[in-house]
């Protein structure tokens, strides 16, 4: 195995790795603020893709395609909130957990209903054409995402540190009794982490894994045929 294989799958898996890295972001924003966690989000990240798909079926462009996905993944994400787990956290249970997979299954199955259960390619204005650098193929696609998921992050991250519900956020996940005695809504709070969480999972909905994983494919037939 040459150093142009390992370097091809050390950089391709971790650009995959980033999408992985996304959700595994919005388990952090919910579990800061009231110690819970979706246990439905991969659900939450596949009913968001299928209905950007949806939406650029019925001819939305693109770029009207991603906010409207978006804004319904942070819709999702408040259901899954008021659903299943404001009830649980008011009674210092720890029924959300079964209540959020449950959710999650039901996701599931109103996508395999509705949707159906083929596999559907997510379309991109982006190229997926490779480009060479230094022994290694990088494709736009991946650059791209690569922006995406660490720019996300960064302007919540700012905004949890810039702004004054940002602040409230950050004061509920250090301490919810104190910021309620100081004025600060801990539902409202827990409410805008879901909400964000939701949105982070319809982000990472709409990136094109399999497109993602063409070059780490060719880098392991090449190690299996070398």
């Amino acid at each position: 195995m040459n150093a142009s294989i390992i370097g091809q799958m050390a950089v391709s898996g971790a650009l995959m790795g980033l999408v992985y890295a996304l959700i595994a972001y919005g388990f952090q924003l919910t579990y800061a603020t009231s110690k819970s966690i979706n246990f439905g989000q991969g659900e939450l990240v596949m009913i968001s893709a299928f209905f950007s798909l949806t939406l650029t079926n019925l001819g939305l462009p693109y770029w009207a395609m991603v906010p409207g996905g978006l804004l319904f993944g942070a819709i999702m994400g408040l259901v899954v909130e008021r659903a299943g787990v404001r009830l649980a956290l008011e009674q210092k249970s720890e029924g959300w957990i079964l209540l959020s997979i449950i959710i999650g299954l039901f996701f599931f199955s109103a996508a395999e209903n509705i949707w159906g259960r083929d596999d559907r390619p997510f379309p991109t204005p982006i190229s997926a054409d490779p480009i060479h650098v230094l022994g290694v193929d990088v494709t736009r696609l991946e650059l791209s995402v690569a922006v995406g998921v660490l720019g996300i992050m960064g302007l919540i991250e700012l905004f949890k540190r810039s702004t004054l519900l940002g602040k409230a956020f950050e004061a509920v996940s250090a301490d919810r009794d104190a910021a309620e005695l100081m004025g600060i809504s801990a539902t409202r709070t827990v409410m805008l982490s879901y909400g964000l969480s939701g949105a982070v999972a319809a982000l990472a909905g709409k990136i094109p894994l399999a497109r993602l994983s063409t070059l780490k494919r060719t880098a392991i037939g090449q190690v299996c045929c070398d």
